[in-house]
């Protein structure tokens, strides 16, 4: 090959490599417009929301004034030892629940996956069972919602 050739397929390749990126922004983007509307967005606006109070006069009959509070309610649901009590208790529930659950799932993995064990074509079905079952009763109902002179209770109309 000589060196024109090699410069003409790089330049091809370079103008291919930019239109596929453009291409996959172009499918890309939906997600990420959806991603910043209904993910980022709604975080940012609570975010912005927690630095403001409400201020209420009048018994209440005077309606309400949004006050800007700053850091001053973070601090306070710092101080509240319900609050601090929650992540306690979420803190002790992942340490047991976590390890139990992929430990118990790990062995039931090999169990079903081993040679030596017993009922082992029943144990599969069992476990899938839960995801099969709504699908077919929606299958069902379908069935009989769009199948003319026909009842669920097996006669006809």
């Amino acid at each position: 090959m000589t060196g024109a050739t090699t410069t003409a397929r790089s330049t091809v390749i370079r103008r291919s490599r930019r239109r596929s990126g453009k291409h996959a922004f172009l499918f890309l983007a939906p997600f990420f417009v959806l991603f910043l509307a209904f993910t980022i967005a709604p975080i940012g606006y609570s975010g912005f929301l927690s630095l403001f109070t409400e201020k209420s006069s009048g018994l209440g009959l005077g309606g309400t004034a949004r006050v800007f509070n700053g850091l001053a309610n973070y601090a306070r649901a710092l101080q509240d030892q319900a609050f601090l009590a929650g992540f306690v208790n979420i803190a002790v529930y992942c340490l047991f629940y976590i390890p139990v659950m992929i430990g118990l799932s790990l062995v039931i993995a090999l169990l079903l996956d081993s040679a030596a064990a017993r009922a082992k074509s029943f144990f599969r079905l069992a476990f899938y069972m839960p995801n099969i079952v709504p699908g077919l009763i929606a299958a069902v109902i379908w069935v009989y919602l769009y199948t003319p002179r026909r009842e669920p209770a097996g006669g006809h109309l």
